[in-house]
C-alpha cells in the first residue's frame, strides 16, 4: 500500500471519528417540539371537529386545524397536529351534534403517548354550550346544545416540560446514532473507491489552465456574434424572475413566505436552479459538441463535463450579483453566513458534473435522453420547493421532498441568505447529499469509462 494511499486513509478516518464525535455530543432535548393530539370519540351527527391552539381568549382561524368525523357508527380517531408551545388546545365539536362519547384523548410524539384526563374536561369553567356532561367506565359522555359547543385542554396537566425535553433527547440520540452510522459507511465507501476520486483530483489539478481556458471560450461562444454579448447572460434569468413574479404575487397574490418578500425568496431559490438546469444540459451534450476533440486520441475527454459545468458558473455570477442587489434592496445586511453561498455552489458544481458524467456517456449512444432531461428538468421544477414552502406538506411527504439533492442547495441558498444557519446545523441533510453525490459519482465514472472507448466509432 502506498504512502499516499495511507495518508488518504488515515485522513478519513480522523475525519469520521471527529465527525462522529461532534454528531454524537449535539444531541439535546426540547420542549416545544410540534405532537398529535388524537381524540377518539363516537357522536350522532357527522361533520367538522376543529381544535384552536393558543392562548385564552385568543383563538384564530389561521391557528386552528379542521378533521372530519365521517363514521356514526363506529369510534373515530381523529387525528390533530399541535405544538407543545402552545399551553391550551380548544377542541370545537359539530355545531349540529347533539351526544359525545369520547373515548380517548391523548398527545403523542414519537414513541411516547399521553393521556389527557378525561374527568377533568367536566370542569363546567372548561366548556362551552355543553349542557351536561359525565365521566362514566373510562367515557366521557356530553349532551351539546347549538351554538359553540367546546372543551378547553390544558397541556401543561397533559405533558410536563421536562417529559418532552426527555422524549425529544431520545429521538434526537437515535438520530444521530444514524447518522454516525451514515458517516462511516460514507468513509468506508471513500476508502473502497479511493482511486476514482483521487485521479479525478489529480486530473482537475495538472489540467487546470487547460480546464479553464476551454471554459472561458466555452462562455464567450454562447454569445458570439450577439450585438449585446455576454450582456444576455444577465437578461435572461432576469426575464424569467419577473415571469414568475408576476404570475405568482401579481396574479396569484402569494403571500409572504416565513416573513420574507416573495420575490426575494423565489430569486434566492431561482439562482441555483437555473444554474444547474444550464450546467446539466450543457454537460450533457458536450461530447456531441466537442466531437472534434472525442476523437483526439492525446486529448482527456473526462475533462469535457467538468468544462460545460464551469462555464455555467460565469452565467450564474451575473444571477447572483443581481440576487444581492435584491437582498440588499429589501434592506437586509451581508452577515457571515453569505459565505456558506460559495459552500453550496461547489455542492452545486459537484452534483452536476456526478450527473453529467453518466448522461453524457449514454446520449453518444441515446440521443433522446436529450429530450428526457429537458422534461425531467421542467417535473423537477415544479417538484423542488423553489415557487412554494415545503413545509405546507406533512410526514412522508416533506421527507420525500427532502430527499431530493437539490433540496439541500436551495434551501442551503436561503440558510446563507434569509434565515442565516449554518450547513452544520443541518447534519442529517448534509450527511445525505455527500454520501448521494459521492455514489453517483462512482457510478457516473464507473459508466463514462466502460463506454468511452466505443465515444470515437459511434459520434
Amino acid at each position: 500500500m502506498s504512502k499516499r494511499r495511507i495518508m488518504f486513509i488515515g485522513i478519513i478516518i480522523i475525519a469520521a471519528i471527529a465527525l462522529n464525535f461532534g454528531v454524537m455530543m449535539s444531541t439535546k432535548g426540547n420542549p416545544v417540539v410540534d405532537a398529535k393530539l388524537h381524540v377518539e370519540l363516537k357522536a350522532d351527527h357527522a361533520g367538522d371537529y376543529q381544535v384552536f391552539y393558543g392562548n385564552l381568549n385568543e383563538w384564530t382561524e389561521e391557528a386552528s386545524q379542521i378533521v372530519a368525523y365521517e363514521d356514526q357508527k363506529e369510534i373515530q380517531d381523529l387525528c390533530f397536529d399541535v405544538n407543545t408551545a402552545n399551553q391550551w388546545l380548544r377542541l370545537d365539536f359539530d355545531g349540529n351534534t347533539q351526544q359525545v362519547v369520547i373515548d380517548w384523548v391523548y398527545v403523542s410524539f414519537d414513541k411516547h403517548i399521553w393521556d389527557v384526563d378525561l374527568e377533568t374536561l367536566t370542569d363546567a369553567a372548561l366548556m362551552n354550550d355543553v349542557l351536561r356532561s359525565s365521566y362514566d367506565t373510562e367515557q366521557l359522555k356530553m349532551e351539546l346544545q347549538t351554538g359553540d359547543p367546546y372543551v378547553l385542554i390544558n397541556m401543561a396537566n397533559v405533558v410536563s416540560p421536562e417529559e418532552l425535553e426527555q422524549a425529544t433527547y431520545e429521538q434526537a440520540r437515535r438520530g444521530n446514532i444514524i447518522r454516525c452510522v451514515a458517516i462511516d459507511i460514507l468513509a468506508i465507501f471513500l476508502i473502497i473507491f479511493y482511486e476514482k476520486f483521487f485521479i479525478f483530483i489529480r486530473d482537475i489539478y495538472y489540467n487546470r489552465e487547460m480546464l479553464w481556458s476551454l471554459a472561458k471560450n466555452d462562455f464567450k461562444a454562447k454569445f458570439a456574434g450577439s450585438y449585446f454579448g455576454v450582456f444576455w447572460a444577465l437578461v435572461q434569468p432576469i426575464v424569467t424572475i419577473m415571469l414568475y413574479w408576476f404570475v405568482f404575487q401579481v396574479g396569484f397574490k402569494t403571500p409572504t413566505i416565513d416573513e420574507y418578500p416573495f420575490v426575494l425568496w423565489l430569486t434566492i431559490g431561482m439562482v441555483p436552479w437555473l444554474y444547474f438546469q444550464e450546467a446539466w444540459i450543457g454537460a450533457t451534450n458536450c461530447m456531441l459538441e466537442y466531437s472534434y476533440l472525442v476523437k483526439k486520441v492525446v486529448f482527456n475527454i473526462d475533462l469535457l463535463p467538468l468544462v460545460k459545468t464551469v462555464s455555467a458558473v460565469f452565467s450564474n455570477v451575473f444571477f447572483l450579483a443581481f440576487m444581492f442587489v435584491l437582498y440588499l434592496g429589501y434592506g437586509y445586511r451581508p452577515s457571515i453566513y453569505l459565505l456558506q453561498i460559495i459552500y453550496y455552489m461547489i455542492c452545486m458544481l459537484v452534483l452536476v458534473v456526478a450527473l453529467s458524467y453518466c448522461t453524457s456517456a449514454f446520449i453518444v449512444f441515446f440521443k433522446d435522453i436529450g429530450q428526457i432531461i429537458n422534461i425531467l428538468l421542467q417535473i423537477g421544477l415544479w417538484l423542488t420547493p423553489i415557487m412554494w414552502n415545503y413545509q405546507i406538506l406533512k410526514g412522508k411527504l416533506q421527507l420525500l421532498v427532502k430527499l431530493n439533492p437539490l433540496f439541500y442547495i436551495i434551501q442551503g441558498y436561503r440558510d446563507a441568505t434569509l434565515t442565516q444557519t449554518w450547513f452544520w446545523n443541518r447534519p442529517g441533510l448534509t450527511i445525505y447529499f455527500w454520501a448521494f453525490v459521492s455514489v453517483l459519482f462512482v457510478i457516473g465514472t464507473t459508466v463514462f469509462r466502460n463506454l468511452k472507448p466505443h465515444f470515437a466509432d459511434v459520434l
